[in-house]
This record gives structure tokens, sequence and C-alpha cells, in this order.
């Protein structure tokens, strides 16, 4: 039967109802009392019925990873799974690949688990979540709106919620722009970017407070790449922020000071001939700042520890980037997120029509190792997942606490898949 309107005067007894014995259609639905709030175990839409989210979903057993989350590879390790991308006419093409329900036709390397996973939009461009665990809220960049839009609790997502702030600023919304793919959280509040065609690359990123909407807004920084968060204080990789602009950096948004301040926090040195790169935070604070490099047409990535950073933060000053530890991967760079005391990254080359392809998503880990903390122990690079094909793309890193969730398409659909160390 079709859902009939229900009258106003039933309240709350009706909230989150659905039809034919459907209690709800997403967690917002289930929480509609404070108990039901619980941070530490609120309630979650599991077909389409309300359960504690504990109950569905309990903490990982720290088993070591005894258990391949359901991957289920090919003994093969996938090695002979259609590298030609489907083009041999019938052999091994996605349409025959194997594919495992979660992630498809990569494969997952030793040492790491697949957890659960969600179905995501297309129209969902970046994810960031908002803790403490266990329980994440997950808020999103929509396309096709340019909002932000809260996707619910972590992994009982819901897919078409209200915007909750446009991420363009007024004199933009009638202009074409390109938004950044990238959407990062200090803890409270949300920041994406977009820029214009034009001198500079003019734009914009925009900041929402989920605690305090009234305080959201804009600010002008052209060229912006990608950013990273700590508490208040925001990374901003691009050509300027604010009144500050003109060259390739990082710059700070900091929203502890009174007022907030916009300004130049990190260089990149002269020789590089660098533009803007990617961005990460691990878990201890060392920050995973990146350049393009003009020499070698490849992303590179420098891990500035606290000691380095906090110093600028404080006196206003300027540190060079050169300063920091590089991360060496040993191949080109196309996405980069923290993934608990280390960082993740989406690594590739380009072919000879200048199309990426990609070769895995690598773990390496950053440590402070000095004893006045001023430098970071880079670990060697460790394979997380491998692409045996092209039948299965990445388009989304993004850290769950400690943990990494990666945005996997293929014809099965689009979906977020967590993924652990033990």
């Amino acid at each position: 039967m079709k859902c009939m309107p229900l009258l106003a005067a039933m309240g709350l007894a009706w909230l989150g109802a659905g039809c034919d014995g459907e209690e709800c259609t997403n967690s917002f639905d289930c929480q509609t009392t404070p108990e039901r709030k619980d941070p530490a175990n609120p309630y979650v839409c599991v077909d389409n019925q309300c359960k504690p989210f504990l109950s569905v979903y309990p903490p990982p057993r720290g088993d070591g990873g005894t258990s391949d989350g359901g991957t289920e590879v090919p003994t093969d390790g996938g090695t002979d799974g259609g590298t030609d991308g489907g083009t041999d006419g019938g052999l091994n093409t996605c349409d025959t690949a194997s594919y495992d329900a979660k992630l498809g036709t990569l494969h997952l390397e030793a040492g790491f688990q697949a957890a659960e996973s969600a179905s995501l939009p297309a129209n969902i461009l970046a994810v960031t979540a908002i803790g403490p665990g266990p329980v994440y809220t997950l808020y999103g960049l929509r396309s096709n709106d340019s909002s932000f839009v809260s996707l619910g609790s972590w992994p009982s997502l819901q897919v078409g919620g209200e915007a909750l702030f446009p991420v363009l600023a007024p004199d933009d919304r009638s202009k074409s722009v390109f938004l950044g793919s990238y959407l990062v959280n200090d803890g409270t509040r949300l920041l994406t970017g977009y820029t214009r065609s034009g001198a500079g690359f003019p734009g914009n990123v925009a900041l929402y407070d989920t605690t305090a909407p009234e305080k959201s807004g804009y600010y002008a920084a052209p060229g912006n790449y990608s950013a990273a968060a700590l508490p208040g204080i925001f990374f901003i990789n691009g050509l300027g922020l604010g009144s500050s602009s003109g060259s390739a950096g990082i710059y700070v948004l900091d929203l502890e000071s009174d007022p907030p301040t916009a300004r130049l926090l990190a260089t990149f040195d002269s020789s590089w001939s660098a533009s803007s790169g990617l961005s990460a935070m691990t878990h201890e604070g060392i920050a995973a700042l990146g350049y393009f490099d003009g020499n070698t047409f490849i992303n590179r990535l420098r891990a500035a520890p606290p000691a380095l950073y906090k110093p600028a933060l404080t006196n206003g000053a300027t540190f060079e980037l050169a300063q920091a530890a590089e991360v060496d991967v040993g191949s080109d760079l196309f996405g980069a997120s923290g993934f608990g005391d280390g960082v993740a990254l989406l690594r590739g080359n380009y072919d000879a029509t200048f199309t990426p392809v990609y070769i895995d998503i690598t773990r390496v880990a950053l440590t402070i190792s000095s004893q006045d903390d001023q430098e970071v122990e880079v670990g060697t690079p460790t394979p997380v997942l491998r692409f045996s094909d092209s039948c299965t793309a990445v388009d989304v890193l993004a850290p769950l606490g400690g943990d990494l969730l990666v945005g996997v398409t293929d014809k099965n659909g689009r979906r977020l898949v967590r993924l652990q160390q033990p």
C-alpha cells in the first residue's frame, strides 16, 4: 500500500514510520528521543528497522584480522584479472570478472581487513566523518547542488538529505566553477573549496559550522586544491587565503584566534617550481603537506611534525616546507588521507594519453622519532589495496577515526568501505 499523510497531532509517535511494517528509511528516523540519540550507542536504521548501533556493528574484536572481511580474493591474487581493462574481446573482461561484494576486483593485502560498507550516491564528491567513535556522523560534498549535506551515522547512511549550506558564495552561484574534491573537518566545522577560470584561479573556501550554522561563511582562497585540519585550525594548500595571496604554499585559517586569522603558514622551495598539492593529517598531528613538482611533473609529499608548524601558528611566522621529511613513495600520487598514525596514498602514473593508471593504495606510517619532537620517521610504503584491472575504481579516501574509508565504484554500484589495520 502507499503511505498516507500523517496528522500533525500524532507528533513523535509516528515520526520515522515507514510503509508495510517499515519502521525507518534512514537513521534520523530512529533518533526521536534523547535515549535513541545517545552518541555512544544511537539507534540506526538497518533493513528498515531501528536497532542500537552497537548491537549491529560491535567494535572490532582485535583478533589480528584473521577474517578476510568478506573479500574472498582469488588465490592468484587477481594478477590475471583483466589488466587490459576489458578490451580483449571477451576474455577476462569487466563483464565476466569476479567481483567481491565490497571491494569489487580490488585485491586486499595481508595485514588489513574490510569491515562494514554502505552505498554512496554518485553525486557525493567527498566525505568526512565527525566522531568521537565508536559512532561517526558522515557529511558529504554534493555535486548537483554544490552543498554540504549530512549523510547520517556510519554505516547506516541516508542518501537524500537536505542541503546544510551552499558551498558557492552568492556572487558565484551563476558562474561556472570547479568544485574541489576534498572535504575536511576540525571536529565541528566542515570545509571545502572551489575555483573559477581566470588569472590566479580565483575561488573561495566554504566553512560550515555544524554546531552554530550562523557562524558559517566564506574566505577568498585562490587556487585552493586540498586541505587538512586540527581542532580550530585548517591548513589550505593553494595560492592564497583572505588578504594573503600571490604564491603557492600552505595557508592557515586559525579559528582559535580572536578574530580568526588567515595567512601564509609554509612556503615552498623555489627550486621545486611548485604549485598546489595534496594534504592529510595523522592521529599524532603530523601534517602531510604536498606540492606538484614542476620539474618532475609528479605530486610530492612532506611530513611536518607539530614542533615544526606550531611555533609558526603561535608567533605568526612562516616555515619552509623543505624542513619537513619527504615521503617518497616511488610513483605519482592522486589522493591522500590520514590512516591512523600514517597516511594512505592513492598511487599511480599517467599513460600515453595522460590518463591516470592506478597502481594501489599504500599506507605509510609516520612517527615522531626524535627526543625534541623535531623529526618524523617515514615508514616503508605498505600496500593496502591493489588494482588488478580497471573494472573497479576508487574515487574517495577519508579517515574514519583510526580507520580508512574508501569510495569504490564498479558495475555493482558505488559504496564506501571501511578498511582497518588490526
